[in-house]
C-alpha cells in the first residue's frame, strides 16, 4: 500500500517539475489516485480471502 502511494506521489512531483503550476495539482491528484488504488486493491484482496474461507 505504501509503495503504491509513494510511487504515485513521486510521479506527481515529477510531473509538477515538468509542468509547473500554482498549487502542485499533479502531486495532489497522483497521491489521491495512489490512495484510492491501494484501498481498492486491499478491499479486493480482503473480499477474495473472505470468499475463500466460506
Amino acid at each position: 500500500m505504501a509503495a503504491t502511494i509513494a510511487i504515485c506521489t513521486y510521479l506527481g512531483v515529477w510531473l509538477d517539475q515538468q509542468y509547473p503550476n500554482k498549487h502542485s495539482l499533479f502531486t495532489i491528484g497522483c497521491a489521491l489516485f495512489g490512495v484510492f488504488a491501494a484501498l481498492y486493491t486491499i478491499i479486493r484482496k480482503a473480499l477474495k480471502m473472505n470468499k475463500d474461507e466460506a
